[in-house]
């Protein structure tokens, strides 16, 4: 599902999230910075934040689901950034997230769109 909007949330004047319309399982992900644990923007808060948001706009199928006979079982982890395995999971990641920052005030991030290239080619 391609990105339709990124928006920024606020509540009054304060910025307090990020609305991401067009990804995701849903199509919708709403991201509140106080979902994330921890009081200041620390390097570990950032990429727990970071990590959060590629979770929920990453898909996952359970390898278990899938036909014994199916290229992804066969053929083995693709490995590639877009198609590969994490446990007992097959993730697509279109896009990634990253380059979090928050100065108290305002975000900033980078989406990077992933070419789709490199297996069943």
């Amino acid at each position: 599902m391609p990105i339709h909007a990124i928006e920024k949330i606020y509540s009054g004047q304060t910025e307090i999230g990020i609305r991401l319309v067009g990804i995701g399982v849903d199509g919708l992900l709403e991201f509140l910075y106080a979902d994330i644990p921890g009081q200041s923007w620390t390097a570990p808060r950032i990429a727990l934040a970071e990590q959060y948001v590629q979770d929920n706009i990453d898909v996952r199928i359970a390898r278990s689901t899938l036909d014994p006979s199916d290229p992804m079982i066969v053929a083995g982890d693709p490995g590639l950034l877009w198609l590969f395995w994490d446990g007992t999971d097959v993730v697509i990641r279109l896009m990634t997230f990253s380059d979090l920052t928050f100065d108290g005030e305002v975000s900033t991030f980078t989406l990077t769109k992933h070419s789709r290239r490199g297996w069943g080619e």
